[in-house]
């Protein structure tokens, strides 16, 4: 575990996270899919009948693309934007001196986001496939999203406090200096 930590923190890696994850967002990974309705996993909260409206309104043609997507392309997306906020909350922190076990415990959050965009993406999987019978999972699905979107604000702000943490520590040394 160590060693992967040493890995996520250094400069390189987060280089190549962050390039891999403007590729795939510009790219691979387009927010506007569908020309009818707005993806359930672009919501912060929806009930299960909001999910089901939201898969009404697609035709068969984004019903298959949307099931594609979530199994393949959005499967990896939580890894790639997760694994950027833990380099940057590692990198940041190492520079401002912050605790190692502080660290550890805090890159627990965007794992959170990982581990429920990835529940969210399954269990949409799930429901879309059983259309038109309504499943009781469709409960739960909205609050995977909830969880998910809380736990990738919380990261931001974390990242945001960071940064402005390291600003200040660096005019602080320069005005030092002079």
């Amino acid at each position: 575990m160590k060693k992967i930590i040493e890995i996520l923190k250094s400069i390189s890696f987060l280089g190549f996270i962050l390039i891999l994850f403007l590729i795939y967002s510009r790219t691979i990974f387009p927010a506007k899919r569908f020309e009818n309705i707005e993806a359930p996993d672009l919501k912060v909260y929806y009930n299960s009948e909001q999910l089901y409206e939201m898969f009404d309104k697609m035709d068969t043609k984004e019903i298959e693309t949307y099931k594609k997507e979530i199994i393949t392309l959005d499967i990896l997306y939580p890894i790639i934007y997760g694994l950027l906020f833990i380099s940057l909350i590692l990198v940041l922190g190492n520079k401002l001196n912050i605790a190692e076990k502080k660290l550890n415990l805090i890159i627990f959050i965007p794992l959170i986001s990982i581990i429920f965009d990835i529940i969210e993406n399954i269990s949409n999987f799930y429901i879309i496939s059983n259309l038109p019978q309504r499943i009781g999972l469709a409960s739960f699905s909205g609050f995977f999203t909830l969880i998910k979107w809380l736990s990738i604000f919380i990261s931001l702000l974390i990242i945001l406090y960071y940064s402005i943490m390291l600003l200040l520590k660096r005019l602080k040394e320069s005005s030092r200096v002079q």
